[in-house]
């Protein structure tokens, strides 16, 4: 019997499952015909023996529970029987590593987490796994120094294009450029006042911002030479520009290429700091800003998610060195947006790529394959 199905369990929703699992699944899917692979998502495990049968590999989304360990146990004393290849999948920082965990900044690294507990779980699981795809060059590191597993799948994240649908950029505005900063919250803290649920409050961070980068911000918008705009919600310290910043709300994974292809900035700036969670990291920003011809403006550090960007900035980068950085990108935005749009079709960065695709059915091949 030929071997179709691929199936994955996950309790998540969350945009990292969107992105590393089911886009693939979607678009697989859909071409059956070509892949001869259907892929199967669920909440819980399935031990039919009929669906078993037809399965070549399970994955299962985050390993990181008691009961997922459970579940690997069983399926473990199946595969054998079934000839079913058990891979799990990680796309961020989950455990302690040289050191270092969460940023301090973080939100929820106000409260010490003891990582012990999972440590034991991923370890043992290591002992019952064929493969782990990861979606880092630093989170697969974590794997073979820590955890001693080699057998990683290192397979960068992509972007639809089906979502993704806009031509090749011919204007953009350097009189007036629109400039975004798109990170999420986790990239700084906001300040919590003294209340009953925080009784000694909560001191802000500018986290992966430096003060240069607040400066520039500030600087240019008050100038009104860039019209400011912030994904979810606008950093705390930069108050005092919100009468002059566009706040976008909130979207889910599925409606945001569609919202930001719709902003369509002419940069995006993302300021990092080294540190093991900025680390591993993906590059996903650079993704989408070559996905709409977008400049990226980033911190770029070794082995860092931007080490290659065209419009890099060291960490202690000055007000000057933006500058001269962002009239670099004015004066060639042709040049690099063009240079972006061939380094993603070039790198199978879109779903759609056959690189791409064969580097995920790859991980999810039967373990006893027959092809060369």
């Amino acid at each position: 019997m030929n071997k179709e199905i691929v199936l994955i369990i996950t309790s998540e929703t969350s945009g990292c499952v969107h992105v590393r699992l089911w886009n693939n699944m979607y678009y697989i899917n859909a071409n059956y015909e070509k892949y001869r692979t259907r892929i199967i998502t669920s909440p819980v495990p399935i031990f039919d023996a009929n669906l078993l049968m037809q399965t070549k590999c399970i994955i299962i989304h985050r390993l990181s529970t008691p009961q997922q360990l459970e579940w690997l146990k069983r399926y473990r004393e199946l595969a054998p029987k079934y000839n079913i290849k058990l891979i799990s999948e990680y796309d961020d920082n989950f455990t302690e590593f040289r050191g270092e965990t969460l940023s301090p900044w973080h939100p929820n690294a106000v409260v010490k987490r003891d990582y012990s507990a999972i440590d034991k779980i991923v370890s043992e699981a290591c002992r019952y796994l064929d493969g782990i795809i990861v979606s880092t060059y630093w989170l697969k590191k974590c794997f073979v120094e820590k955890f001693n597993f080699e057998n990683i799948y290192l397979i960068e994240n992509a972007n639809p294009r089906s979502l993704w649908q806009l031509e090749r950029r011919t204007e953009f505005n350097t009189e007036r450029p629109k400039v975004m900063f798109a990170g999420c919250p986790q990239h700084w803290r906001e300040p919590v006042n003294i209340s009953q649920q925080t009784l000694a409050g909560i001191v802000g961070d500018i986290g992966d911002f430096s003060r240069a980068w607040i400066d520039w911000i500030i600087k240019h918008v008050n100038a009104g030479d860039i019209d400011f705009h912030s994904n979810c919600q606008l950093p705390y310290f930069l108050d005092c520009i919100a009468e002059k910043t566009t706040v976008h709300p909130w979207v889910d994974t599925n409606n945001y290429p569609g919202n930001m292809c719709r902003i369509r900035p002419e940069f995006i700036i993302a300021p990092l700091k080294r540190c093991v969670f900025d680390l591993q990291k993906s590059d996903i920003k650079r993704v989408d800003c070559a996905c709409m011809g977008t400049i990226l403006l980033g911190t770029r550090f070794e082995e860092g998610p931007y080490a290659n960007i065209p419009c890099g900035l060291e960490e202690n980068c000055t007000v000057e060195d933006i500058d001269k950085m962002f009239e670099f990108g004015k004066q060639n935005w042709k040049a690099l947006t063009e240079n972006e749009y061939n380094w993603i079709n070039k790198n199978g960065r879109f779903i759609e790529s056959e690189e791409h695709v064969n580097k995920f059915l790859s991980a999810c091949s039967s373990l006893n394959s027959r092809l060369i």
